[in-house]
């Protein structure tokens, strides 16, 4: 009985960790985008989807669509609109 529950915690800590390399993602390619220091972005998701993430900093906005994995990396794929 103690099995979904350890498979559930699991994927609850798998998608946190996700979750915090898709900021980081964000937040470093909107680094190059705006000429921003890392530190000075600020990265927050947009709707409910779970895929699409505004950058601020250095007084300038991004926006990024976050879709499928890059396997060579081990980064999500973000895509600036």
């Amino acid at each position: 009985m103690k099995r979904p529950v350890v498979f559930g915690l699991l994927a609850i800590g798998a998608a946190a960790c996700v979750g915090k390399i898709t900021l980081k993602t964000v937040r470093d390619k909107a680094s190059q985008d705006l000429s921003c220091k890392p530190d000075q972005i600020k990265v927050a998701a947009v709707g409910d989807a779970g895929d699409t993430y505004r950058a601020d900093g250095c007084k300038q906005h991004a926006v990024y669509v976050c879709e499928g994995w890059d396997s060579y990396d081990q980064e999500p794929v973000c895509q600036r609109q």
